[in-house]
């Protein structure tokens, strides 16, 4: 679409919808009739059946097929069996019952799929990339060969205060693999990257967020582009010439220290051989991920928040900065100091801030650990 329009649509029965598209929007959101109107161009009823035809007439300037990108929660399959004769480019999709799927010859070249409920797939088809979104152990595929999804993408639900690293299931179906993309928070519960060595095949590897058993990585050796994003933690990174076929390396917003050592291995390497891409950038020290997305104060009565991240903030410059054991736990007594002199301050906000506790020991120069200080915060505490 170029310009603002009014559509009248018959997704449900003749002209059953009316919307209001702004110039320029390319997709198109269908939501159930149990959420907020005001979030989706449409709201359908979940079970009910739609009239995909209804877009078969709507093409860009250019002349491609409009909506460009789909949104839709939902259980009806019909979009599967129109994208046979109506080829689409993204399609997000978010199933609201148990389902069992075949996507044979279905035309998606970008599928991702949230996964609050049971998903059974006969067959991936023509899709180039999928993206599995949520609870991947809801995820099934009948098929054990899918040569025709190269790309897959892994966007798990991690714990915020789990420490024991998540691990993928086991995809036989994609065993074939050639390019995965992993994304979890930089902070709470790491991907294991050892999960990955089931995708023997990998060429194209990309990871973002606390990730662990780095090392492990090593045994990849068809990788010829890898990049690393936002990761708090690479000390057991391997050595980039681990990789032989390696031509493309991407370091970003990764921890300082061992990011130094990285970018020296990078320089040594792209003498060796010529790099088709290299770059190691925004590197950052501990206490940067924690301020950017550690803060577990949100959600608090907005007073509280304020105060509890400006103190928090204040603990970290000088946790930072300390050079002594006594240094670090005067800094976090007078952190938990503050929060006693708020008001309204529960159970789930006592979980909050002892994460926070947590997180202020990952900023220390010194070497605390966990037990000791939340020890300093039961004795300091009064809420």
């Amino acid at each position: 679409m170029s310009r603002e329009e009014n559509l009248i649509l018959s997704l449900t029965g003749e002209n059953s919808h009316s919307v209001y598209i702004p110039a320029g929007q390319g997709s198109f959101s269908i939501g159930s009739t149990t959420m907020a109107p005001d979030l989706y161009d449409v709201l359908v009823d979940h079970n009910k059946t739609i009239n995909w035809n209804a877009f078969d007439k709507l093409n860009t300037p250019a002349g491609s097929h409009w909506p460009r990108f789909f949104y839709y929660w939902g259980n009806d399959l019909g979009f599967i069996k129109w994208s046979e004769k109506r080829s689409i480019e993204d399609f997000q999709w978010t199933p609201l019952t148990n389902v069992s799927v075949d996507f044979e010859k279905a035309q998606i070249n970008r599928l991702t799929i949230q996964l609050q409920k049971s998903i059974t797939v006969t067959n991936l088809g023509n899709i180039n990339n999928l993206n599995l979104v949520g609870n991947l152990d809801l995820f099934q595929c009948k098929k054990a060969n899918l040569n025709s999804v190269p790309q897959v993408g892994f966007y798990p639900d991690t714990s915020r205060i789990k420490k024991t690293s998540y691990t993928l299931p086991i995809f036989e179906a994609f065993e074939t693999v050639t390019s995965v993309d992993v994304k979890v928070t930089p902070l709470g519960q790491p991907f294991d990257c050892k999960s990955l060595l089931q995708f023997k095949n990998i060429t194209h590897l990309a990871l973002s967020g606390n990730l662990t058993n780095l090392k492990s990585l090593e045994e990849l050796k068809s990788l010829e582009s890898l990049a690393i994003r936002y990761c708090p933690n690479i000390s057991d990174f391997p050595e980039l010439n681990k990789w032989p076929s390696l031509v493309s390396f991407i370091g970003w917003n990764i921890e300082e220290s061992s990011g130094k050592l990285l970018r020296t291995d990078l320089r040594k390497l792209s003498k060796q051989r010529e790099m088709k891409y290299a770059s190691i950038s925004k590197l950052r020290k501990p206490f940067w991920f924690t301020e950017a997305y550690g803060l577990p104060f949100s959600g608090w009565i907005k007073k509280n928040e304020r105060i509890a991240i400006k103190s928090y903030k204040t603990a970290v410059q000088s946790i930072s900065s300390a050079t002594s054991e006594k240094e670090v736990k005067t800094a976090i007594v007078v952190f938990i100091k503050s929060i006693n002199a708020l008001s309204g301050i529960e159970t789930s906000e006592r979980e909050d801030v002892a994460l926070g506790i947590e997180q202020l020991i990952t900023t220390s120069p010194i070497k605390i650990k966990q037990e000791k200080a939340l020890q300093w915060f039961d004795n300091t505490r009064d809420f």
